[in-house]
């Protein structure tokens, strides 16, 4: 471990048997996620201790448990875990002592974002879930975003033939572009708010040409 001041220094070491995905801290202690489990490590006494496994399921996951942590205030984290059915959001203290009640999503979040007392939550299906940290209730759902309409086709005038045709190698031509799903990639912290990419509001980042405002020299 080591330490930040005018430069870096040494202090410790301090051993992750099986690494580290994801670390968060408060204090002198640590959050960190690993391939299977969450772990809570006390920096002042290297030690670690595991917490909670990413998944709870039996069988096997059909996809990546990415692990979150999140820190909710500088006692407390609130870590997910995937179960088989659900994902469950767990709020421990830094000692990796259980608070509060559990937060539930119907599928795991792809990011978590707090704005206390609310945390937002993007879902694979690009749906977003806001819940309040304190009663653990949903507040607010937003739908996934729709995608947008596929351009019509054009076509243009039929020119009268000479007598002789050229054949092309494909009919690429005379097929419409399909643009891409509309797809929300992630939740980043904006002040006063959220920002959510979405192409549905990409006609709201052209450019606007605007004057600029001369005065005369003194």
């Amino acid at each position: 471990m080591f330490v930040m001041k005018d430069r870096l220094f040494y202090t410790k070491e301090i051993p992750l048997p099986s690494g580290a995905l994801l670390a968060k801290r408060v204090g002198k202690s640590m959050c960190i996620a690993d391939k299977q489990h969450y772990s809570i490590v006390d920096l002042e006494n290297a030690s670690l201790f595991p917490v909670l496994p990413l998944s709870q399921a039996y069988d096997e996951v059909p996809f990546v448990v990415k692990p979150s942590i999140t820190v909710i205030s500088p006692n407390e984290f609130l870590i997910v875990s995937w179960t088989g059915a659900s994902s469950l959001g767990l709020f421990i203290t830094s000692e990796g002592d259980p608070v509060r009640g559990t937060l539930e999503w119907p599928s795991h979040p792809e990011s978590l974002n707090l704005d206390y007392p609310h945390i937002t939550s993007l879902l694979p299906n690009g749906t977003i879930e806001i819940h309040n940290v304190e009663t653990q209730s949903i507040v607010q759902v937003i739908g996934a975003p729709v995608s947008s309409p596929s351009p019509s086709k054009s076509t243009s005038p039929t020119k009268p033939s000479s007598g002789h045709t050229r054949s092309t190698s494909s009919g690429s031509a005379s097929k419409s572009i399909e643009p891409p799903p509309a797809k929300r990639l992630g939740i980043i912290s904006s002040v006063g708010g959220y920002l959510v990419p979405s192409v549905q509001n990409s006609d709201k980042m052209k450019r606007v040409p605007f004057k600029l405002i001369r005065t005369p020299l003194a």
